[in-house]
């Protein structure tokens, strides 16, 4: 896909990416919070969903001592480059 598709698909599809972002942030996964623990669980739970139904190929949700890990991964050729999103 050139850089000017993927520009007309996101102009295309804003409506909804905006809503989907809206539904991601009404997860209230303050970190911070010890008593948010299981919202944090619920954000990771739709982000890993979320990356399942856009098509990645591989996805895991990772528990840690503290708050999981959401991995994604799309494709295997090692000369394309990487994403990482914090």
């Amino acid at each position: 896909m050139k850089i000017e598709q993927a520009f007309d698909y996101a102009k295309n599809h804003y409506d909804p990416f905006i809503d989907e972002l809206i539904d991601f942030l009404r997860i209230e996964s303050v970190s911070s919070d010890p008593s948010r623990y299981d919202k944090i669980q619920e954000a990771a739970q739709w982000l890993a969903s979320k990356l399942t139904s856009i098509g990645m190929q591989e996805v895991a949700l990772m528990k840690t001592a503290l708050h999981p890990i959401v991995y994604g991964k799309y494709g295997s050729d090692i000369t394309k480059p990487t994403v990482l999103i914090y």
